[in-house]
């Protein structure tokens, strides 16, 4: 299937290349998901996910978590952190809008 790439960064993704590899990293926040207001420092202030406020550790490991779909392999890669699941599902969703 061919991806949309316009749409792809709408919907939070960026494209990322070097040398052979070829991925579509996906970031939560510009996707909507996870809303979070920072102080000055970079520290959070507040955070919501999916409009419900919910802790700034909980933020914090969400954002630790690392997705991208291989646009070589077509696997869809997610890693690190305690909110695994979550991010997977999320991930998952928004790459079903892209096709």
């Amino acid at each position: 299937m061919k991806i949309n790439f316009e749409k792809a960064a709408n919907k939070g993704f960026a494209r990322w290349t070097k040398g052979d590899m070829d991925r579509l990293y996906f970031n939560i926040t510009d996707n909507g998901a996870l809303d979070i207001d920072c102080y000055n420092s970079g520290n959070i202030r507040r955070a919501y996910l999916n409009g419900e406020k919910i802790s700034n550790s909980r933020a914090n490991r969400i954002l630790a978590t690392r997705a991208y779909l291989d646009l070589n392999t077509g696997e869809a890669v997610v890693w690190s952190g305690t909110e695994h699941d979550l991010v997977a599902d999320i991930f998952e969703k928004a790459l079903a809008q892209l096709y």
